[in-house]
């Protein structure tokens, strides 16, 4: 039961990290980043000491009212209310066909409830909507990874780092793994 909450728990950080993608109103990714190392850890003083790359491609700014309806579907999956956010992520990606953030957010859901495939072609149709959004890439070799297609997952991961090379030192970092059971 411990292992379910903290996977849920996971997760939901994983799509504070995707709605970043959806967004301009602010650098969700930095934000995130700095939530999740530990102040004064190894992985700081290395960020801090790394030379400045460019920022990652994000999507063109949504309406307001696009955007407050992503804002609540993530309120609603951060409080654990899956399905409402799943069905309102759906009603988004209907809504604004070129929108990659509500595709990510429902591969990943797809993912935390085992169904793979579906998570496949979400987080593809996220990449393909925009390929220069590293989490994006990112979450889809996690999942290729746990469909058994590692050539495709090193692919995808490979691609995340290509476009953010910091982006690596915080997913495979000492620091934050110490900080996982």
């Amino acid at each position: 039961m411990r292992f379910a909450s903290l996977s849920w728990r996971l997760g939901a950080a994983a799509l504070v990290f995707v709605a970043a993608g959806c967004s301009t109103v602010s650098d969700g990714v930095s934000s995130m980043k700095s939530a999740i190392t530990p102040s004064g850890g190894a992985t700081a003083t290395a960020a801090a000491a790394a030379p400045a790359r460019p920022a990652p491609v994000y999507e063109a700014p949504v309406n307001p009212t696009t955007q407050r309806a992503f804002d609540d579907a993530s309120r609603a999956l951060r409080s654990g209310r899956v399905d409402e956010a799943e069905r309102a992520y759906k009603s988004l990606a209907q809504a604004n066909p070129d929108l990659g953030g509500p595709h990510a957010n429902l591969g990943v859901i797809y993912r935390q409830n085992g169904k793979l495939t579906e998570s496949a072609s979400e987080l593809e149709q996220a990449v393909k909507l925009n390929p220069r959004q590293p989490i994006y890439l990112n979450q889809l070799g996690i999942t290729y990874r746990q469909q058994g297609q590692f050539a495709k997952a090193r692919d995808a991961y490979q691609r995340a780092i290509a476009l953010d090379g910091a982006y690596a030192a915080h997913a495979i970092s000492p620091s934050r793994r110490a900080t996982r059971p």
